[in-house]
């Protein structure tokens, strides 16, 4: 995981590789950690996700709620590949890329 572009409410996260059960709670933990620290509006890159199962899902849509619940927005971008077939399949693909 790597941030870029941080400002002081807002931040964008490059994630790499496998988002799945063994990598999904490190990303859920500093996901949180941006929100806390006020970072809000939240970008995070799937460009170089190769690979995403359900936890994974489920933390992209953890990250959303946490980000709308404290009055900002969460997007994912550069989704490709079998990532976008599974958000797709699972009816996500649309509510993650969408900042609201």
């Amino acid at each position: 995981m790597v941030g870029s572009g941080d400002n002081a409410a807002s931040a964008t996260v490059t994630l790499r590789g496998d988002l799945d059960l063994a990598t999904a709670p490190i990303v859920d933990e500093r996901l949180g950690e941006l929100v806390e620290r006020g970072q809000i509006h939240i970008v995070v890159d799937l460009g170089e996700v190769t690979f995403c199962d359900s936890m994974g899902i489920n933390i992209l849509v953890r990250a959303k709620r946490r980000c709308e619940q404290h009055g900002g927005s969460f997007s994912v971008s550069r989704v490709s590949g079998e990532v976008k077939q599974i958000l797709r399949i699972a009816g996500l693909l649309d509510i993650l890329t969408s900042s609201r």
